[in-house]
């Protein structure tokens, strides 16, 4: 106890218990000292963040705007051009949490775009199906590219494969 001074002691604000002024901390980091330590500190501000935190749905409806056409989300976006809707230390793709709260949960099934808009949260361009269904839609609407021949990536300008690798 060296370094005590136990003239001084405080109440923890988290835990309760009594912790006392190191003589090596200023007069003033003493004066502002509310935890007994970083990990009191810690599980303080996370009950605080969680008690101030705005309701799950509405939390997500502050991250669009809606309108007439695709209810385009303006939150964060992932590497594949979707939004992503973050609470409690979750990520969700935003087109699944717009399905689940118009009370139609895809589930196990994907959330499929009619519009072929990635950042489209607006309930009615959005159906339950399988990849399947999704490449049906895509067909349906001519977005699928000819892949074949020269339009395929792959192409090897007139060569097959094999011929390409033995030289």
């Amino acid at each position: 106890m060296a370094f005590k001074d136990m003239s001084c002691s405080k109440r923890c604000e988290n835990c309760g218990n009594p912790f006392y002024r190191d003589k090596r901390n200023t007069r003033a980091y003493w004066q502002k000292a509310k935890f007994c330590s970083r990990e009191c500190f810690g599980a303080f501000d996370a009950r605080r963040k969680v008690d101030t935190r705005l309701p799950f749905e509405q939390d997500f409806l502050r991250w669009f705007s809606k309108g007439d056409g695709c209810w385009e989300w303006i939150g964060a976006i992932d590497r594949d051009g979707y939004g992503i809707f973050s609470y409690a230390g979750k990520t969700y793709r935003a087109h699944r949490i717009a399905m689940q709260l118009d009370g139609r949960d895809p589930g196990d099934m994907m959330a499929c775009h009619h519009c072929d808009n990635p950042v489209c949260v607006r309930p009615d361009h959005l159906f339950a199906g399988t990849n399947a269904d999704n490449m049906q839609d895509m067909v349906a609407k001519g977005r699928n590219p000819n892949r074949f021949g020269a339009n395929n990536p792959n192409f090897k300008h007139g060569r097959t494969a094999r011929e390409h690798c033995n030289g």
